[in-house]
């Protein structure tokens, strides 16, 4: 059977992320607890405490922001465009909150 498009990238992408040292086992265990662990809306206090956790064993420094959230500097070498404060940056964002429900599909890791 030949590979697709999307499965050849997949398999670059999974390759330079090896290449790099990164545990994807450990990233599917966390996506996993994740998962089962889901908290409501401005009730992620465990999901902030996992993510501070994690982004404090990459040797960053993050904090709590808007009482559940959380915001991390991370600094890079990387020749980007100056904003208009001269300042080098790139934001990311995501929800945090998870949705509370019967899970159906039987897997170890049900919300």
């Amino acid at each position: 059977m030949e590979e697709t498009q999307d499965q050849h990238l997949l398999t670059e992408h999974i390759a330079m992320l090896e290449a790099g040292g990164v545990n994807l086992d450990q990233i599917e265990e966390f996506r996993q607890d994740m998962h089962q662990n889901c908290e409501g809306s401005m009730e992620e206090y465990r999901t902030q405490e996992k993510i501070m956790e994690r982004l404090d064993t990459l040797g960053l420094s993050p904090k709590p922001c808007g009482g559940t959230g959380v915001v991390c500097d991370i600094s890079g070498t990387a020749d980007l465009e100056h904003d208009e404060h001269g300042v080098k940056m790139v934001a990311l964002r995501c929800d945090l909150d998870g949705l509370k429900m019967e899970e159906s599909a039987d897997v170890l890791f049900k919300s």
